[in-house]
């Protein structure tokens, strides 16, 4: 049996699979903002969901920064941790392997290999929600940097633009995000109508997006998280502004299809393959 572990700012959530594929159990807390009692929380989560079966791997996706080779949480900025050893507290009191990664990379695998881009060789995922997040997967397989996650929505688009949650300024997050539109406009994206605001939100996806697939050149672009869902109100200006600011021709762009659930589906396959290496 396999079990994910999805890590949000809000909410904890855990799934066990039979084949690292297939939910056949889930259940949600919400997130203790102290760690050990998160890491508590996550034990018996883990308990409750394998229903007392033996647990193979346990896959973890988490908000970075991380350290990837020791399943480190670094400091997330939602969160008030500081270099949580993860990976290390779930196996010395689980017994299982853990596996610990970024969720846009978890919501990326799941995307990939079971959602909207199963059939594309290089899948870039994107979910807009309170931030950005980033990842590229390529052949089924996560692409890491140098022992840490891409940061894409950390790219520069506007050298004047406001100032990023890292403290930077004119950031792809700082312009897109959901934290970004509602500073700028007063509403969250759920309460935006009109069709000259949605123009304007467009504009400024299609700046971050064209350089993401100017350098990643992907086969297919997947866009999740809570701004894409209201993908019917921006997709036609997205295409004409991203096919202006990149002329040598975009990929198809899509919706996600594990819109809430892809981290956590992710980290089950992440699961399933971290015990495959090991047999």
């Amino acid at each position: 049996m396999y079990v994910g572990i999805d890590i949000g700012g809000t909410k904890l959530l855990a799934a066990a699979s039979n084949d690292g594929r297939r939910m056949i159990r889930s259940h949600k807390i919400a997130t203790p903002k102290d760690p050990r009692a998160a890491l508590a929380a996550m034990i018996e989560l883990v308990h409750q969901v394998s229903a007392g079966r033996p647990v193979a791997s346990i896959g973890v996706s988490t908000p970075g920064p991380l350290d990837l080779h020791k399943g480190v949480i670094l400091t997330p900025p939602n969160l008030p941790w500081h270099n949580v050893e993860i990976k290390r507290g779930l196996e010395r009191s689980l017994h299982a392997n853990v596996v610990v990664q970024h969720d846009a990379a978890c919501g990326g695998l799941a995307e990939a290999i079971l959602g909207a881009g199963k059939d594309y060789q290089r899948v870039l995922y994107v979910t807009i929600s309170t931030g950005i997040g980033v990842s590229l997967i390529t052949d089924g397989q996560v692409y890491h940097g140098a022992a840490r996650n891409i940061e894409a929505g950390h790219i520069t688009i506007a050298q004047d633009g406001p100032e990023c949650s890292c403290g930077a300024r004119g950031h792809f997050e700082a312009l897109a995000s959901g934290r970004a539109i509602k500073r700028q406009y007063g509403k969250f994206a759920y309460e935006i109508h009109d069709a000259k605001t949605w123009d304007q939100i467009a504009q400024h996806l299609a700046a971050g997006l064209s350089s993401l697939v100017a350098v990643y050149a992907p086969d297919v672009l997947v866009l999740a998280g809570g701004v894409s869902v209201h993908w019917r109100r921006f997709a036609r200006p997205l295409a004409h502004y991203m096919a202006a600011d990149f002329r040598y021709g975009i990929p198809p762009i899509k919706l996600a299809k594990y819109v809430e659930t892809a981290p956590v589906i992710g980290a089950l396959l992440l699961a399933s393959q971290a015990e495959r290496l090991l047999l």
